[in-house]
């Protein structure tokens, strides 16, 4: 078996669309951990867009998130796609929206003032109606843990916190669906396993070197 080591960085939410799925098929692997701010000079020679996810299988390095996650899908069971191959295609055209989803999230926690983050806020409800449509719940395609699971989970988490913080913004008021999907999800060992343990608490921390806004909003 292939020897794996993913590079990471502490609250990526691409990189925990790896350790998921890696967690979901029992998969062993190491993780090292890098300061994205001053970035290695090991990790800018492997990785040719400087960031994370990065996986090295053996002495071969795999990059972009979605590609790990197809690759792992493809050599470890089981399996997280749907076996038919028009719906495999349809789901993997679904990662789409979730990665729209995760950088309106993107923009609202870097979000400078109360109207840029109830205008960030606003696309991503426009986001999570289109899953609200199609969610079969509980899980994405009904008990079956698939890898839509795994690429959308870490922004519904992202954006259940930012929801905690800004309940006035009501993220999740008209797509009850995803709501409970995220929930449904939350309570998964292999989610529960795929982050630092302190990850809500770093994000928070994040939040508030991304914009004075959120510290003024945590000391409140």
């Amino acid at each position: 078996m292939s020897s794996l080591r993913l590079v990471s960085f502490h609250i990526c939410p691409f990189v925990q669309r790896s350790t998921i799925a890696l967690e979901e098929k029992g998969v062993p692997y190491e993780i090292e951990f890098i300061d994205l701010s001053d970035k290695p000079d090991w990790f800018l020679k492997l990785s040719p867009h400087g960031k994370v996810p990065l996986l090295q299988v053996d002495d071969t390095v795999l990059f972009e998130s979605t590609v790990i996650l197809e690759y792992l899908d493809e050599t470890h069971e089981p399996q997280l796609h749907c076996a038919d191959p028009l719906k495999k295609a349809r789901d993997r055209a679904w990662f789409s929206v979730a990665d729209a989803a995760t950088g309106s999230a993107f923009r609202m926690m870097t979000a400078k003032n109360r109207e840029e983050l109830a205008e960030h806020c606003e696309a991503v409800q426009g986001q999570l109606a289109k899953l609200e449509a199609e969610v079969e719940g509980p899980l994405w395609r009904g008990e079956s843990f698939t890898a839509m699971d795994a690429v959308t989970f870490p922004a519904l988490q992202r954006l259940v916190w930012l929801q905690e913080l800004y309940p006035e913004l009501k993220v999740f008021a008209d797509t009850p669906k995803v709501l409970a999907w995220v929930t449904a999800l939350q309570g998964r060992p292999a989610i529960q396993r795929s982050s630092v343990p302190d990850l809500k608490e770093r994000f928070l921390v994040a939040l508030e070197g991304y914009s004075p806004m959120h510290k003024a909003t945590r000391s409140a």
